[in-house]
C-alpha cells in the first residue's frame, strides 16, 4: 500500500476529486494539456495502491498508444511495482480485443483480420483494376472508392441495396 496523502499532494482539487472518485467507472473529458493522463495515472495508483484493487480489474482507455504507455509507466513508478494484467490501451485496441473475444457472437471467424489504411487502399486498387477492369484512368481513385464505401456504411446501406438504388455506372461500380 502507498500513502494516500503523499499520492494526493501533487494534485489540484479537481484532479484529487477524480482520483478519489468512489467505486465504479469514471469518464474523464478535458482539453489538451489539462492533465488527463496524470489524473488517470494517479487514479490507477489510487485504486491499486490505496484501495487494493487487482490490476486485472482496471481498464484505462485513451486515444494513443503513447499515452497508454505513459500511463502504465507513470502508475508503476508511483506504485513502485508493476501492474501486469491491467488493460491500458487505445479505444481501437480495446474494441478489437472485445471483438476478438466475441468473434463467434458477432458472426466472424476466429481468425478475422482487420485491414489498416494501406491494406484497404491495396484492396481498393485491386478491385478497380481486376474486378472492375480499369487498367488505366479509373473513374475514381482507390481512396475515393473507400470514401464512397464508408459513406454507404454510415448510411447502413448494404451492397444489394446500393445496387438496387444505383442510377449511374459509378454507383453500380461502388455497389
Amino acid at each position: 500500500m502507498i500513502d494516500p496523502d503523499r499520492l494526493l499532494a501533487a494534485l489540484n482539487p479537481p484532479q484529487r476529486e477524480a482520483v478519489t472518485h468512489g467505486e465504479g467507472p469514471l469518464l474523464i473529458l478535458a482539453g489538451a494539456g489539462s492533465g488527463k493522463t496524470r489524473v488517470i495515472t494517479y487514479r490507477i495508483a489510487w485504486l491499486v495502491g490505496v484501495l487494493g484493487v487487482d490490476p486485472r480489474e482496471i481498464v484505462a482507455v485513451t486515444f494513443t498508444n503513447k499515452a497508454a504507455g505513459e500511463m502504465k509507466d507513470r502508475a508503476e513508478r508511483l506504485l513502485g511495482f508493476g501492474i501486469a494484467g491491467a488493460y491500458l490501451g487505445t479505444f481501437h485496441a480495446l474494441g478489437l480485443r472485445i471483438l476478438r473475444a466475441n468473434a463467434a457472437a458477432a458472426g466472424l471467424p476466429p481468425t478475422f483480420v482487420v485491414y489498416d489504411t494501406a491494406d484497404q487502399l491495396a484492396v481498393a486498387r485491386a478491385v478497380l483494376r481486376e474486378d472492375l477492369g480499369f487498367t488505366a484512368d479509373p473513374p475514381f481513385t482507390p481512396r475515393d472508392l473507400l470514401g464512397r464505401i464508408s459513406r454507404a456504411k454510415i448510411a447502413l446501406a448494404d451492397p444489394a441495396e446500393m445496387l438496387a438504388r444505383a442510377r449511374f455506372p459509378h454507383e453500380k461500380w461502388v455497389a
